[in-house]
């Protein structure tokens, strides 16, 4: 599914394969992605088991089949069941999908960055940047980098 653009839908275990690099790490939008989740209410629905999302974005440049094996052993142990997505599946879209896929718990193993803005009001704003795994280019998603999302 990398490089397709769309969110896979089926669960499934990590391979526990070593990546290699597929493309630079670039901080687009996730705080944006976890604001929804939030406003949303969490996610998780009534039916079913719990789920969880295991985001690993550090496996293409920091390999860690060991974490990724253990946390979802740990995680089913548990009764969840598990979607993992490996580096090269982290992309923009990822992150604007994940408020929707109806987990109960997200594990983001990502480079990420503190990014400080100055408001209208003159009041500072923290935000939490993540790293996609999609090399950068000016004409992607121009209308986030207009706004600074």
């Amino acid at each position: 599914m990398a490089g397709s653009g769309k969110v896979r839908q089926r669960r499934r275990r990590p391979s526990g394969r070593t990546i290699g690099l597929a493309g630079v790490a670039v901080a687009m939008i996730a705080a944006g992605a976890v604001a929804a989740w939030f406003a949303l209410g969490g996610c998780g629905g009534d039916s079913g088991p719990p789920a969880a999302a295991i985001v690993d974005q550090l496996s293409l440049t920091f390999p860690n089949a060991k974490f990724a094996e253990e946390t979802t052993g740990r995680l089913e142990q548990a009764g969840y069941t598990v979607d993992y997505y490996a580096g090269e599946e982290v992309t923009v879209e990822l992150y604007r999908q994940l408020p929707y896929l109806d987990y109960d718990l997200i594990i983001f193993r990502s480079h990420a960055d503190r990014l400080q803005a100055t408001a209208v009001d003159g009041e500072e704003v923290d935000e939490v940047v993540l790293f996609t795994s999609e090399a950068y280019s000016r004409e992607r998603y121009t209308k986030d980098q207009a706004k600074n999302n």
